[in-house]
Order: structure tokens, then sequence, then C-alpha cells
């Protein structure tokens, strides 16, 4: 995703869509004027992230991709004006805006998943402040290891029309590949279940 907007269409669907029917549009969406849509779009995510739980970081969360929603919209005319035209530069400047996109959206994760306020300073402090290196090798090899072959695959998936490029491979590639993955899951993993996300809320 390149905004916050697209990233909001593409992830969660059946929530991101609940949200914009029963909450967005009754609340008067994009029809009353730019400041209360910027308001309603608050007013929406702040909503969502109590849906969650009853938190302040919840609420906090659902501030950020307000307010962050309520940001890009009022940038998005200025934004179309200085994005490039030539084909090299406008794929930079793609790729900085998913990668921006991206930043923020972790980010946010961090209001989602912090126990409080007060871990939440806590983690960006120590993200901001503690820049050593070698806390972060033990586990950024492993990470490229396993995300490599995804990057392999979104790359064949942009120069194909197939969604699933793999299934046009011949089967003992196939069969290669996943076996390598799967060992790749077995040692580089974690060696208990994590429950599912949304059984807490």
């Amino acid at each position: 995703a390149s905004s916050p907007a697209e990233f909001w269409r593409r992830w969660h669907i059946s929530l991101s869509t609940w949200l914009r029917d029963y909450l967005y549009i009754p609340l008067g969406g994009n029809r009353r004027g730019r400041g209360r849509t910027y308001l309603n779009l608050l007013v929406t995510m702040v909503l969502g992230g109590l849906w969650h739980g009853a938190a302040w970081t919840y609420v906090a969360w659902g501030a950020f991709h307000g307010g962050w929603l309520a940001l890009h919209r009022a940038l998005a005319p200025a934004l179309t004006r200085i994005a490039p035209s030539g084909r090299a530069a406008a794929r930079l400047w793609h790729a900085a805006c998913v990668a921006t996109t991206f930043c923020g959206v972790c980010a946010g994760w961090v209001l989602f998943r912090a126990g409080s306020l007060a871990e939440v300073a806590r983690l960006v402090g120590s993200v901001v402040l503690d820049l050593r290196v070698g806390r972060a090798a033990g586990w950024l090899l492993p990470l490229g290891v396993l995300l490599a072959p995804l990057f392999a695959m979104e790359i064949a998936a942009a120069r194909t029309d197939r969604h699933e490029p793999v299934l046009a491979w011949r089967a003992p590639l196939r069969v290669a590949v996943y076996t390598c993955v799967f060992y790749l899951i077995v040692f580089l993993g974690e060696d208990f279940g994590a429950p599912f996300t949304y059984f807490q809320f």
C-alpha cells in the first residue's frame, strides 16, 4: 500500500468495510466539507480502536490512524502535484510512498500491541535511542532468509499475469522450493504456537 487510505482498503477488509458503511458514512462521510470529513475519519478510527478493547492504547492507535488518514487526505492534492511523471522517477516515488506507509503502519502497531501508554513511551525510546546493531543481528539474518522467497514471489507475480507463478513451475522445482520453505519454518520458526490474536478481544 502506498498510502494510509490504500492500506485500510486492503487490510482487514471486513472491519474496514464495516467501519466505512456503519460509522464513517452515517457520520456524513466526506459530504459536509473538509473539516467535518477530517473529524469523521478521526471519530471512525477511534471507535475502531475501541472495538478492539477498552484501553487507552487502542484509543491512541485509532486516533493515530484517524489523524494519519485525515492528514493524507489534506495533503493528497499537493502530493499529486509534486509526484514525478517520468517512469523511473515515478517508480522511485511509489517506492518511497510504500516505504513511508509501511513505517507508519509499523509505528501504529507499537500502540496496538503495547500493554500501556507508558510501555509505548519505553518502546519508542528504545527504538530511537538504542542504536546498537548487535541486538538486531540475532534476528535480522533469519528474517532475511525467510523473507527472500516472499520477495522473489512478489517480483515474479509482478512480471507475469499469474497471481501464483509458482504453479507454472515444473513439479521438481516446486517440490524443492516447498521443501526448503518447510525446513526454514521448522528450524527458524518459534517452537510454540501463538494464539489467534483476535481471540483476546
